[in-house]
């Protein structure tokens, strides 16, 4: 059955960059007869399952333009992919509109990515798998709605008088969709890796994302996305790893995207730390991507200002102690020199012993140090802990900081610093264990910092002086916008019940403390205050509950006089069953007010 994906993938890949036609979200291959996209057929010849409803919505109400799925990638590949029919805010609902991918500012055709995927790597039986909503190479879309029409149809909610208007929403605009890696399984059957020469099987993953955009001078240059990661098999899996890959082409749309031009100068690092002034430094862990220089070029001429940079930031996670891992690498075939990222010594010595393919080997499939040919690969680099240096030091850093046990640059570095078509992966873990019906949660924000090239003749240092380059770049703004999007995370409640609530918004003194300690385990503390002055009691409620809004457990119900009450929670359910690992929302009811808080439980 590998053969029947590669098929498909293929005719897809052909049909985007030859014909360059968009992808309609209702398309199906015929895979007997190797036909292109044919509009509405409902099945795919020999085979009775139904193609999965497969969407596109974009999110357009603030200063950024950005596709999201319901099949585990963000993106348009240059408005490649159409925005399918209904989209709240597409300017023309009633048809397909070529989808903008991540466009900032809105409507000007400055486009800052290509696409992007989810990744999910764990261990069944300690055997390494990796599901991907993309990777860019084989071209595997392992995410999908679990089944036809109408099941797994996006859902749009808004704040703002609309057609999907809603009191449940929690922004301006809301995304909601749910996808598996088990829907593809079913559509493909498992198939033979060619790299692992091993069957591939699905984790068995359940996705539920939440995406929320704003309008807004403060608030409209991020989008912040919830992902819900639900194991609905009947393995455990172990050492669970959570990925986002970003291949960003940062250009105008009209840009050559697959010549000389385009995605050829993108520069991406990772920012962990920031001066916000002296003695004061704090760690920002923002991986960003930008321009080489801000100016799109065609035909050698500059044309489009391009100065902004994007960055992706974890805001939360159901594991406050996992580990980030930022690599990032250029593909090219075959394999080396131009194949090629940033390794440890010690990185490259682990991989060597782990190789799944060809133990001893230091290598990845095809003789890259870049591209992670299959699953054993693609978890060992989200996995292996390493913060990479930034590009444009893709000459310079090993030699400079030996300490740091970096393998020595290439023989076409120079063609790295100053830009390449290159991609990245921010992943974090290990959540230990992922029992069946257990879940793990994490939130990210997608950036965008304005002005960060300072000086139109910037890119010219690279990259010979990497150090000059970065005395004319500022990632102030960026830094800015993480900030306030981790601030409105952190207020904004989106509760399990479906309402937006702001901590401390309600008059008089009610009010709900955080739980200390958080995170917690075995037992912590919930503090809380009624408003006083009342004739007679009122019914107060305190319930927990977990991410997907399930009731699990009732602390208080009962009637109470003004005043301070505090009352302890030993990680149980109503059932004096302990709770698994992850986010959990505790709420409080008193007559017609309340308030709601988050935790999280650590076994």
């Amino acid at each position: 059955m590998r053969h029947c994906k590669a098929s498909i993938l293929s005719v897809v890949l052909s049909i985007l960059c030859v014909v360059g036609s968009p992808m309609q979200s209702s398309a199906f291959v015929d895979r007997q007869e190797n036909k292109s996209f044919l509009g509405k057929v409902t099945t795919i010849t020999g085979d009775s399952t139904p193609f999965p409803n497969v969407q596109q919505r974009v999110q357009r109400v603030g200063n950024i333009n950005m596709c999201q799925t319901n099949w585990g990638s963000v993106g348009s590949w240059g408005e490649r992919l159409n925005e399918s029919k209904g989209g709240c805010f597409n300017p023309n609902p009633d048809f397909e509109v070529p989808a903008p991918s991540l466009e900032f500012p809105a409507g000007s055709g400055h486009e800052y990515l290509f696409w992007g995927g989810l990744w999910v790597g764990a261990k069944i039986n300690e055997i390494p798998y990796v599901s991907t909503g993309c990777d860019g190479w084989e071209w595997n879309f392992e995410f999908l709605p679990d089944g036809p029409p109408p099941v797994g149809d996006i859902e749009e909610r808004s704040k703002l008088p609309s057609a999907c208007y809603s009191a449940n929403a929690s922004s301006h605009h809301d995304i909601l969709a749910a996808y598996t890696d088990s829907a593809w399984t079913k559509l493909i059957h498992p198939y033979i890796d060619p790299f692992d020469l091993r069957r591939h099987d699905s984790l068995n993953v359940e996705i539920t994302q939440r995406s929320h955009a704003w309008s807004g001078e403060d608030h409209g240059d991020f989008i912040i996305a919830e992902h819900t990661v639900r194991n609905i098999g009947d393995d455990t899996l172990r050492d669970v790893f959570v990925g986002l890959f970003w291949d960003n082409d940062i250009s105008h749309r009209t840009e050559n995207p697959y010549g000389s031009y385009g995605p050829q100068d993108d520069i991406t690092g990772f920012l962990q730390q920031f001066e916000f002034g002296p003695g004061d430094t704090r760690d920002v862990d923002i991986a960003w991507a930008a321009d080489n220089d801000g100016w799109g070029e065609y035909e050698g001429e500059l044309h489009w200002d391009l100065r902004s940079v994007v960055g992706l930031k974890v805001l939360s996670v159901s594991n406050p102690e996992v580990e980030l891992s930022y690599n990032w690498w250029h593909s090219r075939q075959p394999g080396l020199p131009y194949d090629w990222g940033p390794w440890t010594r010690e990185n490259q010595g682990t991989w060597s012993q782990e190789n799944c393919y060809a133990p001893g080997d230091s290598f990845f499939p095809g003789h890259a140090l870049g591209t992670p040919g299959g699953d054993c690969s693609k978890y060992f680099m989200m996995s292996n802990g390493e913060i990479d240096y930034d590009q444009p030091y893709s000459c310079t850093w090993s030699s400079e900081h030996p300490e740091a046990g970096w393998l020595g640059s290439n023989e076409v570095c120079d063609d790295f610093a100053d830009g390449k078509d290159t991609r990245f992966l921010l992943s974090f873990g290990p959540f230990h264990q992922l029992t069946p019906g257990d879940s793990i949660h994490f939130v990210m924000a997608y950036l965008i910092g304005e002005n960060f090239h300072t000086d139109p003749d910037n890119g010219q240092n690279l990259p010979e002086n990497p150090d000059s380059f970065y005395a004319h770049v500022d990632f102030s703004d960026l830094v800015h916008k993480a900030l306030v999007a981790q601030r409105l995370y952190d207020s904004l409640l989106w509760s399990p019940t479906g309402v937006e609530e702001l901590a401390g918004n309600v008059p008089g003194d009610f009010a709900l403390s955080q739980n200390f300690p958080n995170p917690f385990n075995p037992q912590t503390r919930i503090s809380y205050t009624i408003a006083g002055g009342h004739a007679r009691s009122v019914l107060v409620s305190l319930k927990i509950y977990n991410i997907l809004g399930q009731s699990v457990r009732t602390l208080v119900d009962r009637p109470q006089s003004g005043g301070k009450y505090e009352v302890v929670w030993d990680g149980k359910d109503d059932h004096d069953r302990d709770v698994a690992s992850g986010i959990y929302f505790y709420r409080l009811e008193a007559g017609k007010k309340a308030l709601s808080k988050r935790m999280v439980v650590i076994r």
